[in-house]
């Protein structure tokens, strides 16, 4: 297979703007960077001075031995990624301090993670062991890039292979995934694996990942987790398993594939699998049915409005959409993971970075406690675990670190919005700055600053766009062809040059599992929110931060509007201004006639027509984003 996947940008090769920088700034101010000092499943420093020994016990709501360890090193992605992308001097100088305390406790074989050298005397394989290392190194290799710091390289190079040698006595003893309980995780440092392949293309890394899923398939896996497991994933049982595994593992016949070049095609067959399986169970915003399972065992799962979303699942898909991507060209890869980076994932984050939800739900009319430990708003959810938040803060600058990717013959640009990439090309320093406000408008402007050479520049139709248009300005035998998801614009580019990429966005009605609606403004989902009130039910000391109880400011507004099918044309779309001042109004308001069914003082029944304005669901907190609807006869 061709494959021109390469390694993500650095984050130090992107600059933020308008509407993302403010988001990633309120979530370094709040969630992200107070994390370790609400919780100690962050702040207990598990990789250094806190690691896992005999006599030493798990601090987390299910006294999990490897929790920690996920929690902090997923914690530890997301806030050095925010500090790469906005962080202040004295961010940097407490990342660099806190990296140093982990490297000082590196093995003198080598191992970077969470238990101690007498633990891992024991056995050679430790459940939740190869995840607990497979978070840690993906942050550790994601500030190394952004530092262009050769020590945590080879750091991380000397802890891949003692892991890689450990897995190979164990798998050779048959100690791995031995009285697997509470994890399939393990199978994760497949993407450790694949992120060494594309910086070194030695082929034993691809035997480790192939030997790596042999086991895991072979292996007594414990239900919620098993629907990656080989003969599972190729027998007609439906998925039905916990969602932030099926969404992780779906990426893991891929890397092996680009990595061995899957000459019979055996690795992809498997990937397109998973994805077939895990339809149903994806919903109108692009989330995955993860609460926390995707259904019953025995039946096939569907994604219904009212399902809980889990952060997790949602990071993991973007994750393995955005992978898809880079390995196949197919730009559909990257519509999927746009859905969730700009609908499913803000849905469950307070805009102004003080709590994240659990779960969330399309069609959410309460988010409370009582709900389940799960379902109100919190910055840890310490009460439940501390996995969530942290993939919530993990998100962007994934996502981010695949704006640009390179091509055989240039450089394609796959997400929109207002920032930058500057990189060393091919003859020389290349800039790529993204001038809009994208989704919330419908223009592109893109200067490309580069020292007068000729390359191509590919630019991602979304599948959503029908009629997308290209301008370009001081680039010297310009050619414009559209290549069925793509824009191609070759030609010579100068400091000068610029395009303006206009991606006209339409209302569209789509049909859910259930027979309901959901409504799209391009690539934006639109609900009805829901007027709400807060109450604070448990303050962190030293902290303005609080978990939170939402509820419905009006019960009388509790029923949800119906769609008349005959009154879709009369939908209006208004946009209060092109850049906006405040970051979490979109400025965008989609007004339309519905039926409102909600008891009002001057009727006895609701019942009656009137105009319901939408605005895009990531601006709400509690909503009806999937409708019933009225047929014409």
């Amino acid at each position: 297979m061709q494959n021109y996947s390469s390694l993500p940008l650095a984050m130090s090769t992107i600059q933020l703007s308008g509407w993302m920088e403010q988001g990633a700034r309120a979530a370094l101010a709040g969630y992200i960077g107070q994390m370790p000092s609400l919780c100690v499943e962050v702040g207990g420093e598990t990789f250094a001075s806190g690691r896992v020994g005999a006599g030493s016990a798990a601090r987390n709501a299910e006294n999990v031995t490897w929790w920690n360890g996920e929690s902090e090193g997923n914690w530890l992605s997301a806030w050095l990624g925010h500090v790469a992308l906005v962080g202040s001097e004295s961010d940097r100088d407490q990342a660099v301090e806190r990296l140093e305390r982990i490297l000082a406790h590196q093995s003198e074989d080598g191992y970077l993670g969470m238990f101690s050298d007498a633990t891992r005397a024991e056995s050679d394989f430790i459940t939740g062991d190869l995840w607990t290392q497979t978070c840690l190194l993906r942050a550790l290799r994601l500030w190394a890039d952004a530092a262009h710091d050769d020590r945590i390289h080879g750091a991380v190079d000397r802890a891949v292979a003692q892991a890689c040698a450990r897995l190979a006595r164990a798998i050779a003893r048959g100690t791995a995934f031995d009285h697997v309980t509470g994890t399939g995780h393990d199978l994760m440092f497949v993407d450790v694996l694949y992120d060494a392949f594309l910086r070194d293309p030695d082929p034993s890394y691809a035997a480790s990942a192939i030997a790596l899923y042999r086991a895991f398939s072979d292996a007594v896996i414990e239900e919620p987790f098993a629907d990656f497991q080989q003969h599972r994933l190729e027998s007609e049982a439906p998925f039905s398993g916990h969602g932030a595994h099926v969404a992780e593992h779906a990426r893991v016949p891929l890397q092996i594939a680009a990595m061995t070049g899957d000459p019979d095609g055996t690795w992809m067959a498997l990937f397109e699998r998973g994805v077939t399986k895990m339809h149903g169970a994806i919903g109108s915003s692009g989330g995955l049915k993860s609460d926390e399972t995707l259904g019953a065992p025995g039946h096939a799962p569907v994604h219904l409005p009212e399902a809980g979303e889990e952060h997790c699942a949602l990071t993991e898909l973007v994750d393995t959409w955005l992978t898809a991507a880079a390995v196949t060209l197919d730009t559909a890869w990257v519509d999927r993971a746009e859905a969730i980076i700009l609908n499913a994932a803000p849905a469950g984050v307070f805009a102004d970075g003080t709590a994240v939800a659990y779960l969330h739900a399309e069609n959410q009319v309460a988010a409370t406690r009582a709900m389940g430990t799960r379902w109100d708003y919190s910055p840890t959810h310490d009460d439940a675990a501390v996995c969530c938040a942290p993939n919530a803060g993990r998100l962007l600058p994934l996502a981010l670190r695949h704006a640009v990717a390179p091509t055989p013959h240039g450089y394609r640009v796959q997400l929109y919005g207002p920032l930058s990439v500057s990189f060393q090309g091919v003859g020389g320093d290349v800039t790529i700055r993204q001038r809009t406000e994208y989704p919330f408008e419908e223009a592109i402007d893109i200067d490309v600053v580069a020292p007068g050479r000729r390359f191509t520049l590919e630019l991602r139709v979304p599948g959503w766009c029908a009629s997308p248009s290209v301008t370009t300005t001081d680039v010297t035998d310009a050619t414009v062809e559209r290549r069925g998801s793509r824009m191609v614009i070759d030609g010579i580019w100068h400091p000068t040059s610029s395009v303006r990429l206009v991606l006209p966005q339409a209302v569209a009605c789509t049909p859910t599992a259930d027979g309901r609606y959901a409504l799209h403004l391009g690539p934006l989902v639109l609900a009805a929110p829901i007027a709400h009130i807060s109450t604070a039910t448990r303050r962190y000391p030293g902290s303005d931060l609080c978990d939170l109880d939402v509820f419905a400011a009006d019960a009388a507004a509790s029923w949800a509007p119906v769609i008349r099918e005959d009154r879709l044309g009369e939908v209006t779309v208004e946009r209060s201004r092109a850049g906006r001042a405040d970051w979490t109004d979109s400025g965008i308001a989609v007004t339309l006639p519905m039926i409102d069914p909600s008891p009002r003082a001057t009727a006895t029944t609701g019942a009656e027509d009137t105009p319901i304005t939408l605005v895009p669901i990531g601006q709400t907190t509690l909503r009806r984003t999937v409708f019933t609807m009225v047929r014409s006869r």
